[in-house]
């Protein structure tokens, strides 16, 4: 439908820039992230696994962030091709949930002062939609039956049914 063909692509265009702003400047966002994401990883179990991943150094946040920034354009650039775009929606969706909790306006930064909380409140409305869209997206079966629908009939097409 033309309309599919139109709508993907404006609502990739914000991910798209979005996620090359931070693969070229990831600094802010990394800072972002690392305030935002220190408090949960400080709760790792010194005896887990995963201990070492309890205080990642500046540069590892960077590369975090920018892989982070790089597979959320990745996607969008799916979606807006029609590449996998029930995918790549969901995948959106799933790269951005993570961006909204950061900008969460009622979470306390250590260096954030309060002009900033309706700035984050306006973009975290703003993400929050976004991650609906792609959702919305990503569920658009493009009127055929989805692979549940397809599993659950299955079976129904390879009876053999005999006479008499």
């Amino acid at each position: 439908m033309l309309l599919r063909k139109i709508a993907r692509p404006m609502l990739s265009s914000w991910f798209v820039l979005a996620g090359i702003d931070v693969v070229r400047d990831p600094m802010p966002h990394a800072e972002l992230t690392a305030a935002a994401l220190a408090p949960c990883l400080d709760r790792i179990p010194t005896s887990s696994p995963l201990a070492r991943f309890r205080s990642p150094t500046p540069r590892e946040w960077v590369a975090l962030t920018r892989a982070h920034g790089a597979a959320t354009a990745a996607a969008a650039l799916m979606l807006a091709a029609g590449r996998c775009p029930r995918g790549s929606a969901l995948a959106l969706a799933a790269l951005t949930a993570p961006a909204a909790a950061v900008n969460l306006p009622f979470r306390s930064l250590a260096d954030a002062d309060t002009a900033t909380a309706p700035e984050r409140r306006r973009r975290l409305v703003m993400l929050v939609s976004l991650v609906g869209a792609a959702v919305l997206a990503g569920i658009d079966t493009e009127g055929r039956p989805g692979l549940g629908w397809r599993l659950a009939h299955a079976g129904g097409r390879h009876e053999v049914r005999t006479s008499g």
